[in-house]
């Protein structure tokens, strides 16, 4: 439950990003996700759970080494998204931050072949 919120408040960064007025609230979302899946991933982790997933995707699941590596990948993201000031574009800096990290869940969790190569071009967009 809290990783799908975490990663619906990405998605919503991700696509709020060309519109949204104010930039800051856009980077303080993507931190706020990171926190909230920082939250997810170490509760699953504590409770022994065998694979972290997001409700109605059935070809997605983290299991415990991927919720090592995401659980550790946005603890910087959640203090990286608190607002200050991100450089010369917030609004590129918020679409690129929100695009690699929905590319590198993907990468984690996807299990076909397909879908890994689609997440790590998305993963890749953020980059730069």
């Amino acid at each position: 439950m809290l990783f799908g919120l975490g990663v619906l408040v990405w998605l919503g960064t991700l696509l709020l990003t060309p519109v949204w007025p104010w930039p800051r609230s856009l980077r303080a979302g993507i931190g706020l996700g990171a926190a909230v899946i920082v939250v997810a991933c170490g509760w699953a982790l504590w409770h022994g759970t065998a694979s972290l997933g997001l409700p109605g995707i059935s070809g997605f699941g983290l299991d415990g080494a991927a919720q090592w590596l995401v659980l550790f990948g946005s603890l910087p993201v959640a203090f990286a998204g608190v607002p200050s000031s991100p450089g010369a574009s917030p609004l590129a800096w918020s679409l690129g931050a929100s695009s690699a990290l929905l590319g590198a869940l993907g990468v984690f969790g996807l299990d076909s072949g397909v879908g890994f190569l689609i997440a790590w071009e998305v993963m890749s967009l953020g980059g730069g």
